[in-house]
């Protein structure tokens, strides 16, 4: 990148927009990681509030259910992370 603090300094065309897209891209991916984990701790705190409006002895089932539903769709928890719910 040129040094920005000599006067007498230009910027290609190329490179500005290069540097442009490259802060817009971080920015989206800021934003999309932020977005995507507060739709995941949203749907996790309704899926514990169904699980709780549930009788005890038919949690056992239902996580089973989620956890199923989970692995079908590629989104299995990482090893010691919180489900968001009571189960095995």
């Amino acid at each position: 990148m040129p040094d920005m603090t000599s006067p007498d300094t230009r910027v290609a065309p190329d490179e500005l927009v290069d540097t442009v897209l490259a802060a817009s891209r971080a920015l989206v991916a800021v934003a999309a990681r932020d977005l995507v984990a507060e739709v995941s701790r949203r749907r996790r705190a309704e899926l514990a509030r169904l699980l709780g409006a549930l009788p005890r002895e038919e949690h056992e089932p239902v996580i089973a259910a989620f956890r199923a539903f989970a692995a079908a769709a590629g989104e299995l928890p990482q090893p010691g992370a919180a489900l968001g719910w009571a189960g095995p």
